[in-house]
């Protein structure tokens, strides 16, 4: 019996049962904050056991995508070492809601193993939690196992709980065992089965309370119920496993040799990379892409270990991408959205494998030198940090290398609690409003009559209500009566027509009033189904359970819905022009502004991004319809709506179609009712945000006129700073950077004749401003035919300049600064030419200034230079000019600053082997003046602050130069 086999016997069984089969919700957990990945097939159910939703099944079955690779259940490193564990694996189970209970549950789980399965009841024992006497005799007496196969265990392994308060139970589980002794050892005895009985609510008092309706949470593992069908040693030999291990095979020189129960080191390789080619696969299609935190660097540490294991068995061959490429083939019958995502995951894996491969030969040497040096054979954080910080190697990466040396390593639990020390410091924190009502979360209750906000706001913008509850940020977001005029809080009332923040737009804001006050509606945040509004009392006072008007912001909702369509019809243009493999990848929707992730390995052209901006805006001005409508999830899969991948749906869903076929989406935002209602549609930028994910940034409505205007005017603010001509503008070629190159001229050539100033005659007070033999730079062309010129002279110069195009109206010109920054670099080089000249005017032939030394058998000069000069590089090219009209010598160029003044001594080659410049500056002239630096036989630099040694140091350095 095969593993899809076993899979649908079960649903079917279950079905035939009366229970409703429900599809796996996403790896990725929606609105929980305290899992990183679905890791339990209760996950999707939480809130119906919580009593904060109420199911719409009483019974249901599933076989729920798992994840356990990061946070609080991390397998990761036991995968390869064990047959059984996994980071992905599958867990099948059956729930009832209130309606059977232990008696029920126990008689389907028997069943189903033994009359399903076949499994011998020779083989099958149970577990019972020590003091639940009812599931004991349940066992006993209706199923008649024989007492010495029922364990009675103890609270750690037999009660589950879902976090110190919440529901909890005791558990009975069945295990296998397939040998003959009465008392056998533990750890023969393998787990098929997990029944949880929900009856208890722990209370934050401590307190025990039972449920109203006592819940049944059942979990079996696919991989490990397969492998005791299939009768193998372990879940690499089953089915599940075997077919992607023997297509490595085909690529290595290494066999895993499934008869060998003896592990080696490339049969975990072989086992690793298998196993982790599958958690990629599905991570990546439920929206993942590798990155630097969160749930995205667990897809990177996966990818990594598997890309190491790789070198192991064949590092010419990318391994893993065979074997993924065999899961998807193996998986999309069962997940047919593995086959649309399948170009996606393959170019992902090529990226990372180029970014890791690139590193990890290094990492791998500094690490083993560190082993190597390391006195006590033990590796600490900060070597761990460094070479997670600057190599990309994940910590679990690290502890492997380490192993493989006999070396020990810190203890994953403070790796990860410094690691989130660090991070937390180097990065921004969530938005305030989002942590605010985190914390408002704890101290909320919602009553057993108000659980969801009724939402009315889809064809009004004003509402009647009640305020239900308030709460007070002064107050550590306790609930409160009433608040008063100047004061910030949050409210909830019974009903709104506020749109709260979710997938991409952000919340309504406007007014509220009552009989007693007014308050500004600053936010809008839902969490667990109630709508949330951050406010500021205004004038009067506002007081919990008093009637209320709500009023939203039109002019605020017409822009995030305008910019809400777009989003649509941009994600929709983009799957047009690249294919539907196209996924989008987070968005941001403000008003007049849209911020678009999508799946993409490549930056798009600049007449890639042409045909999309002409696409949308030919639907904006043909005045396309936009309808939505209700419909269950399956029907509206069915009739071609677009989900995004890693969302939760509801039974039913809204879908928002664009024209006839445009766009079909399903979406529970705001969205303008006639696509003329856009207005105008212009991308800002594009640019890339991680590997894999491209960013396109947009405006709308009457924001793109103003922003593209904005552009236009600081070009022309610009031209008449710098006194241009309005014929200058109108030309093909930007006249801005002939302004910058002439600017560089000048001072390329100011520079060269302070460099040769004392060897070549000038006329007094002549400054250079003709130039031969420049070198041509090169500048960005942004070609772009929606682009006016002025426009385009605007983009050209910020991606030369590195400035980042605006998203919004900039206070001040950037461009302004940039060309006073380049006139005042002239100016003061300029300045620097009249006094170094002026410095040469006065001091005619200065090398017949250099003082003799004798140093045993070597003779030179020592040429000191004093001049009123702080370009560091100017002076050392002057020294070094210096340098070659002198035969033996060393010279010292002091130049001038406001507070540090730069030292520069250079050395002729004769000398370099008896006086290094290095040596001397450091131990013998930086001492005397009392400051620093350093370098090399023939040159080096430093500074100094007090200038009033000055005078006595010729004589000092000549005494130390001629020390022998």
């Amino acid at each position: 019996m095969t593993s899809f086999q076993i899979r649908e016997k079960f649903l079917r069984f279950f079905q035939n049962e009366n229970h409703k089969w429900l599809p796996s919700s996403s790896l990725i957990p929606q609105n929980d904050p305290t899992l990183l990945f679905v890791n339990a097939g209760m996950n999707q159910f939480k809130n119906i056991f919580l009593g904060l939703e109420s199911p719409k099944d009483l019974n249901v079955t599933t076989i729920q995508k798992c994840l356990r690779a990061g946070g609080k259940h991390n397998d990761i490193e036991n995968v390869g070492e064990t047959p059984w564990h996994h980071t992905f694996f599958e867990m099948m189970g059956n729930f009832s809601f209130g309606d059977y209970f232990k008696k029920r549950a126990i008689e389907l789980a028997w069943r189903f193993l033994v009359t399903e399965l076949h499994f011998s009841e020779d083989h099958l024992w149970v577990s019972v939690f020590e003091e639940d006497e009812e599931t004991y005799e349940l066992w006993k007496n209706h199923i008649h196992i024989p007492e010495y196969k029922i364990l009675r265990l103890g609270k750690k392994s037999n009660f589950w709980q879902m976090g110190d308060t919440g529901p909890c139970g005791p558990c009975s589980e069945i295990h296998y065992y397939n040998g003959k002794e009465k008392k056998p050892n533990p750890e023969d005895l393998i787990e098929i089965w997990n029944l949880v009985f929900m009856e208890f609510y722990d209370t934050e008092t401590q307190e025990r309370k039972p449920l109203p309706k006592p819940c049944v949470d059942t979990g079996m593992g696919l991989e490990r119920l397969t492998c005791l069908v299939q009768k193998t040693k372990s879940n690499y030999n089953t089915d599940s496993f075997k077919e992607i291990i023997q297509s490595l095979e085909e690529h290595s020189p290494y066999q895993y040799n499934f008869l060998e129960h003896q592990l080696k080191e490339e049969q975990m390789a072989f086992r690793v990379i298998a196993d982790h080619s599958r958690a990629l696969s599905f991570l990546i299609s439920d929206g993942v892409i590798p990155g630097s935190d969160g749930s995205n660097y667990v897809l990177r540490r996966i990818m990594r270990r598997a890309l190491y294991y790789n070198q192991k068995l064949n590092p010419k061959v990318n391994l893993l991408e065979k074997a993924t490429e065999k899961t998807i083939e193996l998986m999309s019958s069962v997940y047919p959205y593995l086959k649309k995502e399948r170009s996606l995951i393959l170019s992902l894996i090529d990226e990372e494998t180029h970014r890791f491969s690139k590193s990890l030969e290094i990492g791998r040497k500094k690490l083993k030198e560190k082993i190597k040096s390391s006195p006590n054979s033990f590796i600490d954080f900060k070597t761990a940090w460094d070479l997670y910080s600057t190599y990309g190697f994940p910590i679990d990466l690290t502890r492997l290398i380490v192993k493989e040396n006999h070396c020990q390593i810190i203890d994953e639990k403070t790796f990860e609690k410094e690691k989130s020390l660090l991070e937390k410091n180097q990065k921004p924190s969530l938005g305030l409003e989002k942590n605010h009502l985190e914390s408002l979360m704890k101290n909320f209750n919602p009553t057993l009559t108000h659980q969801e906000t009724s939402f009315t706001g889809y064809e009004k913008d004003q509402a009647e209500s009640s305020i239900l509850f308030l709460f007070q940020e002064e107050e550590s977001f306790s609930e409160v009566k009433k608040i008063e005029k100047n004061k910030m809080g949050w409210l909830v009332t019974e009903k709104t027509c506020f749109y709260p923040e979710g997938g991409g737009p952000i919340g309504d804001r406007g007014l509220l009033k009552t009989d007693t006050g007014e308050a500004e509606i600053l936010d809008t945040l839902k969490k667990n189904k109630i709508i949330f509004h951050k406010i500021k009392v205004l004038e009067g006072t506002l007081n919990q359970n008093s009637s209320c008007k709500l009023i939203v912001n039109s002019e605020f909702r017409s822009l995030i819905s305008t910019s809400h369509s777009a989003t649509h019809l941009l994600h929709s243009s983009l799957r047009k022009l690249l294919g539907n493999t196209v996924r989008q990848a987070g968005s941001l929707v403000e008003p007049g502004y849209l911020r678009f992730d999508f799946t993409q390995a490549q930056p798009l052209t600049e007449k890639q991004l042409e045909i999309l901006e002409k696409d949308i805006c030919e639907k904006i001005q043909n005045k396309e319809e936009v309808s939505f409508k209700f419909l269950p999830y399956k029907q509206a899969l069915q009739e071609g709506a677009l989900s995004l991948r890693g969302e939760n749906y509801d039974h039913e869903v809204r879908v928002i179609q664009i024209g006839k076929n445009t766009s079909k989406e399903l979406c529970g935002g705001i969205h303008v009712k006639n696509l003329q209602e856009i207005k105008d549609f212009k991308i800002i930028m594009e640019t890339g945000v991680q590997s894999g994910v491209r960013r396109i940034l947009a405006c709308t409505s009457s924001i793109s006129e103003k922003w593209e205007e904005d552009l236009k005017n600081q070009v022309v603010e610009l031209a008449q700073d710098l006194n241009f001509s309005k014929e200058t503008l109108n030309q093909k070629e930007n006249p801005f950077f002939q302004w910058e190159k002439e600017q560089n001229q000048k001072m390329d050539h100011l520079k060269k004749q302070i460099v040769n100033l004392q060897f070549i005659n000038l006329k007094p007070n002549s400054s250079i401003l003709s130039v031969k033999n420049s070198k041509s730079l090169a500048y960005p062309k942004v070609e772009h035919a929606r682009r006016s010129i002025l426009t385009k002279f605007n983009l050209e110069l910020r991606k030369y300049l590195g400035i980042s195009i605006p998203k919004k109206m900039e206070s001040h010109n950037p461009f302004l600064d940039w060309a006073e920054k380049k006139q005042n670099q002239l100016e003061t080089l300029q300045k620097q030419f009249d006094n170094v000249q002026s410095f040469f005017s006065k001091t005619k032939d200065l090398l017949k200034q250099s003082k003799p030394f004798k140093k045993g058998e070597i003779q030179g000069h020592l040429l000191i230079v004093n001049l009123p000069l702080k370009d560091r590089k100017l002076l050392a090219e002057i020294a070094d000019q210096l340098k070659t009209k002198m035969s033996s010598g060393v010279i010292v160029a002091i130049g001038e600053d406001l507070k540090s003044h730069p030292i520069i001594v250079t050395v002729t080659k004769n000398l370099q082997k008896d006086i290094s410049a290095g040596e001397f500056l450091k131990n013998e002239l930086a001492p005397f003046l009392k400051g620093k630096g350093g370098g090399q036989n023939h040159f080096a630099q430093g500074s100094f602050s007090d200038k009033s040694q000055l005078s006595k140091l010729e004589t000092f350095l000549l005494q130390s130069l001629k020390k022998s």
